[in-house]
């Protein structure tokens, strides 16, 4: 102990021989390691079994969460040190269990730490106040579109990465690119947790997923399991339309809501209850509605055969649908959904008829929602949710024409902000802090 003692308090004057800084008066309360006024801000000390911090200290508060990965506790010591006598230019230290050194070569500084204006990030970034905080990473894995995000605990992106895989879209592809990504990133920054969005249902207990509608080869998979043992790092996995209606809650339309319910029309159709104290994933694209395709009557299908992104684009796309006397007729193929909300915008009667009929069958599902959980907000994401109000009109007339009575007048449905961010905002609010609203 006193050998290691003694390597600190050199540490202590060789930090203190850069430029010359106020002097502080500095009174121990109860340290028994710090009995005299140092240049530099006390720093925090382990004395027999028991840590020292400063008090009010922010900045060891947020390094400590890492440091037990660490060598030794005596890395925060020098590391603090270097940051509050501003030394950081001058000084790099590299800690092994008993050794403590110093280098004055800017290029050499500790690889697992980053200071503010220091032109490196690795464990912590600047957040342009004065603050350092944890990286996090986002994932969402969707069933067109594959995401990776580095960013905040706050929920800010920092950095994107995506990819289409098309006729390779496979799970095997789908993690092989995960991979990949994620350990490029932490080949230059160290990663604090991971939040995941995956796009189908999940057991949330385990995080095994139970199946993926769209992409094969997900069947039983342990997602959670494979994330925490591949990267080495805390891991979080949910429902991507659950892990998107927190971003929205917290960061994006849902703000304010109490009882608060998330959807999206994309690839496929998802959704998300929140309450105070909890939330729960909503399989709103598997609720029965009316086939209006088929010839037979009375018959019945899944909302989202009918409303989801791919079947809206299948179904324009199949010879002798669209009429030749329509907008579409003379668009460039293949037709998609962006190309109907033009035609609607313009009036076109097929456009407009088609596109009433997938708000008629999505309020259905709407609807039901409302009777059963009466959300004071509706939020509502995905792709074909860009096509804006020549959607959204037409999403809360039928609605309000579909909904209990005691719904009626109360019906508050909007488009998400977050866009293609929502997934990635609340995966990176789910790493940071897993019992998020619970």
């Amino acid at each position: 102990m006193n050998k290691v003692l003694a390597l600190c308090g050199a540490a202590l004057l060789m930090v203190c021989c850069g430029p010359k800084v106020k002097e502080k008066t500095f009174v121990a309360e109860g340290n028994p390691l710090i009995t005299d006024k140092f240049t530099a801000d006390p720093a925090p000390l382990v004395h027999e079994g028991t840590l020292y911090p400063p008090k009010n200290d922010v900045l060891f508060n947020r390094l400590v969460m890492r440091v037990n990965t660490m060598p030794d506790v005596f890395t925060t010591t020098v590391v603090y040190l270097i940051h509050n006598t501003r030394c950081r230019k001058r000084f790099q230290c590299t800690i092994t269990t008993k050794v403590l050194a110093f280098f004055r070569k800017p290029s050499q500084f500790l690889k697992d730490v980053s200071f503010p204006g220091d032109g490196k990030d690795r464990l912590c970034y600047d957040n342009g106040k004065g603050g350092i905080f944890m990286y996090y990473i986002g994932v969402e894995i969707g069933g067109t579109k594959q995401q990776v995000c580095l960013g905040t605990a706050e929920g800010q992106i920092l950095q994107r990465r995506q990819v289409k895989l098309g006729d390779d879209t496979t799970a095997s592809n789908i993690l092989n690119w995960i991979k990949s990504t994620i350990e490029d990133l932490q080949r230059e920054y160290s990663v604090s947790a991971i939040g995941v969005g995956f796009g189908g249902p999940i057991d949330p207990a385990s995080e095994t997923i139970i199946c993926s509608c769209q992409i094969p080869g997900w069947e039983g998979f342990q997602l959670g399991n494979w994330f925490r043992e591949t990267f080495q790092v805390p891991a979080v996995v949910r429902n991507d339309t659950v892990t998107g209606g927190l971003g929205e809650l917290y960061l994006g339309a849902g703000q304010g809501s109490t009882r608060f319910f998330y959807t999206n029309i994309g690839t496929g159709i998802g959704g998300g209850s929140y309450w105070p104290g909890g939330y729960g994933a909503s399989s709103m694209g598997y609720v029965w509605v009316p086939d209006w395709e088929s010839s037979i009557p009375g018959k019945a299908t899944r909302l989202e055969f009918l409303c989801a992104g791919p079947f809206i684009e299948k179904r324009l796309n199949t010879p002798g649908y669209v009429p030749e006397t329509s907008y579409l007729s003379a668009q460039p193929k293949p037709l998609t959904c962006r190309q109907l909300g033009e035609g609607a915008r313009l009036n076109d009667t097929f456009c407009c008829q088609e596109l009433d009929r997938v708000a008629q069958t999505f309020s259905y599902g709407l609807a039901d929602m409302l009777a059963l959980a009466f959300p004071d907000r509706i939020v509502v994401g995905g792709g074909v949710a860009k096509l804006g109000d020549v959607l959204f009109n037409r999403l809360r007339k039928f609605t309000e024409e579909f909904a209990f009575v005691a719904d009626v007048g109360h019906i508050d449905i909007r488009p998400g902000v977050l866009e293609d961010d929502a997934v990635l905002v609340g995966a990176l609010l789910l790493a940071h802090n897993p019992k998020l609203h619970l």
